[in-house]
């Protein structure tokens, strides 16, 4: 991803499949990105609709740590989130 993107170069790599419609969709993944010498390894896998993103899995491994969410990201009728 160019720096103009971003604001700084991200070096980017791997899969993400979206199925489904605006209505119903599911996204899975394993992507890396980051800047060049601080890349994370990002797996996901999220449910959403037009109101309501239910985040499955979301982890992120860096070599110092490690995140792993799941929640909930309320779209309508506001925004809201209640992520672990």
């Amino acid at each position: 991803m160019p720096s103009a993107w971003a604001g700084q170069e991200l070096h980017t790599q791997g899969e993400l499949v979206f199925e489904g419609n605006p209505q119903l969709y599911t996204a899975t993944g394993k992507v890396a990105l980051g800047p060049p010498r601080s890349v994370a390894n990002i797996d996901l896998q999220l449910r959403g609709t037009p109101e309501l993103i239910e985040l499955q899995q979301f982890d992120i491994v860096q070599e110092k740590g490690r995140l792993d969410a799941s929640g909930k990201v309320e779209l309508q009728p506001r925004l809201a989130w209640n992520i672990q």
